[in-house]
């Protein structure tokens, strides 16, 4: 009989046990949690994430273009600093930098920053969160312009096509149990997948 765990932490706790037990994977601990060394996501994490983003930027620019020139680089802005900065305060310090991750930036990061062991993360994965609303909300208005509810509901569609891939395909495997994403991400990875 298997009992539901409590919390995040006893998982963690149990997944660092297992991992302890099983002589072929080696832990090593970042920001006190502790993690498999060779990268837990498999391959095709990277790509199912990345999926949604070329329709995110082409839609955007499209809504944006058509209405709001100035808004168009607002959320330019918004994204370049997501895309790049971001990435300096997340992947950068990353225990699996350079390694297939839940998204393709894995392997980018290494081509535009040195990376940076023992640096927190915990500052870049909550502004990863206000970046990721201000790039949805943005639009919104504008597609409602233009487009009424057909195209703010494809708009919305598409961006949540994102937000639900990163839980299922990314903090499904994820041992940062600290993530802000990841806390809500592992509850719905869990029900996608049927674990508990």
């Amino acid at each position: 009989m298997t009992l539901p765990l409590k919390n995040e932490n006893e998982m963690d706790k149990m997944k660092t046990e297992k991992n302890m037990k099983n002589p072929d994977v080696e832990i090593i601990v970042h920001n006190g949690i502790s993690c498999p060394k060779k990268s837990p996501w498999p391959k095709k994490s990277a790509i199912i994430t990345f999926i949604p983003w070329p329709f995110i930027v082409l839609m955007a620019v499209y809504i944006l273009a058509k209405t709001s020139i100035l808004m168009l680089g607002v959320w330019s802005a918004a994204f370049l600093l997501f895309a790049i900065p971001l990435r300096y305060l997340i992947c950068a310090p990353c225990p699996y930098y350079g390694q297939s991750c839940s998204t393709i930036m894995g392997k980018v990061v290494p081509f535009v920053f040195k990376n940076r062991p023992g640096t927190p993360l915990a500052l870049g994965l909550w502004l990863d969160i206000v970046s990721f609303t201000v790039l949805l909300i943005i639009p919104i208005p504008y597609a409602w312009n233009i487009g009424g509810v057909g195209l703010t509901a494809a708009w919305v569609g598409v961006f949540l096509i994102f937000l639900f891939a990163l839980p299922i395909y990314g903090c499904h495997y994820c041992p940062f149990t600290y993530c802000p994403i990841g806390k809500a991400g592992r509850g719905l990875a869990r029900w996608f997948h049927g674990t508990t």
